[in-house]
């Protein structure tokens, strides 16, 4: 008899080939209330007010003061030595930090006068210097940090700075991994519906993680996770941009809360490209040393990780740093290796996941560093790495890292 684990695996493909499938903007409920994000047009700024149209029968604009009694500010600092606290507010307050960050949130009866009023709205600001590279020496983000790093940890196994000493060639390379944004077809969106009656939060949401999405916003908005409920409609498209909690979601969400109405909003692309989290910006100063036959003896990193404006959660950009350390030596026999890894503020888009989370900048860094070092010696690119590579032989091996191939 044969026997399939996969007989009964649930396909999508029918209804997504006869359009049936139902996205977030699919969701239409009744006496739904549309949303419009009013965005920070600099990418570093003081914020002193809002000027609003005198007539606004037709709509509404919320500021994070009106929703600061029933929201709560993302706490994204993180439980390892050296971390510094960081506290965000989703909609901006004072001070905006990138082009794109949501600094009031309008409610209109349908979409087109949100956007109507949200286009008058007029944010006087005072420009500041804005901090375009990890490297510079100029302002800082946070007015209680000393300097723009957020985080700063290492990992060290075996003696690499002896054995590099010792290597009869060391390489040492400035390697970079540019910024990226996934651009899903399908742009962000939620749709929010709260029963003041049951005091229960229902949430429509695009969400690659819909369970930790239900997490964050119980803390966020200060329900018992019991009293949400998250429904992940088909999502078309994530690559891992999907997979955080927003501030547009709490916003969106908490405006229903306040009004008693179901809450609708859809990101246009533009708002996608500068609000979106975006990833992979690096930059990596390595060494690596072997002998005159191309073996490895050491491997040394000084990486610098450009988190935009702060980290995204869940899956944060902190937790992407401990991944890239993980795999820089990758499946070769490395057992001397340290790494040091700086997580960076700056005036951009916040970061966050990406597909392979890390990996393929790991992966990168290091088949470049291979290639330098096998020009450097004179061998092929693939003879450098049959040499290092761990064997059939030797499979399941645990490197040095912990990682088992």
């Amino acid at each position: 008899m044969t026997y399939s684990l996969f007989n009964n695996m649930l396909k999508h493909d029918s209804k997504l080939l006869t359009g049936r499938a139902s996205f977030v903007d699919d969701v239409a409920l009744p006496k739904m209330l549309h949303c419009v994000f009013v965005r920070s047009s600099y990418p570093h700024a003081v914020v002193h007010g809002l000027r609003t149209p005198e007539n606004l029968s037709e709509a509404k604009i919320f500021t994070w003061r009106m929703l600061s009694e029933i929201v709560r500010p993302f706490s994204l600092s993180f439980p390892f030595e050296g971390c510094k606290r960081l506290e965000v507010s989703p909609l901006a307050d004072t001070k905006v930090r990138y082009v794109g960050e949501p600094v009031a949130a309008v409610l209109a009866e349908d979409l087109y006068t949100a956007y109507d009023v949200a286009n008058s709205v007029e944010v006087e600001y005072e420009p500041l210097p804005p901090v375009s590279d990890m490297f510079s020496s100029g302002a800082t983000l946070y007015e209680d940090w000393e300097n723009n790093t957020m985080a700063k940890f290492s990992r060290k196994f075996g003696d690499p700075l002896h054995e590099l000493e010792r290597a009869k060639v060391v390489v040492e390379e400035r390697i970079t991994t540019h910024r990226v944004a996934p651009a899903p077809i399908e742009t962000r969106g939620v749709v929010a519906s709260y029963d003041a009656g049951r005091g229960f939060l229902t949430v429509w949401s695009p969400n690659q993680n819909p369970h930790m999405h239900r997490t964050v916003l119980s803390e966020v908005l200060n329900l018992p996770e019991s009293k949400i409920r998250v429904i992940a409609p088909n999502i078309g498209g994530g690559f891992g941009q999907k997979g955080h909690t927003y501030a547009e979601d709490v916003v969106v969400a908490a405006l229903s809360m306040l009004t008693g109405r179901p809450v609708k909003w859809i990101e246009e692309r533009r708002e996608n490209l500068t609000a979106a989290a975006q990833s992979r910006e690096q930059v990596h100063l390595i060494k690596i040393g072997a002998d005159k036959n191309g073996r490895i003896k050491a491997l040394v990193d000084e990486a610098y990780l450009d988190l935009g404006a702060y980290p995204l959660i869940p899956h944060s950009y902190l937790e992407l740093a401990h991944v890239v350390i993980d795999m820089l030596p990758g499946p070769y026999r490395i057992e001397n290796y340290a790494a040091e890894v700086s997580l960076v503020a700056t005036n951009k888009t916040p970061s966050g996941a990406y597909r392979g989370f890390g990996h393929p900048e790991a992966t990168f860094v290091r088949e470049r560093a291979l290639d330098i070092l096998a020009e450097e010696i004179g061998l092929d690119p693939v003879t450098i790495r049959k040499r290092n590579l761990i064997s059939s032989a030797d499979i399941p091996c645990m490197a040095a890292t912990g990682m088992i191939f």
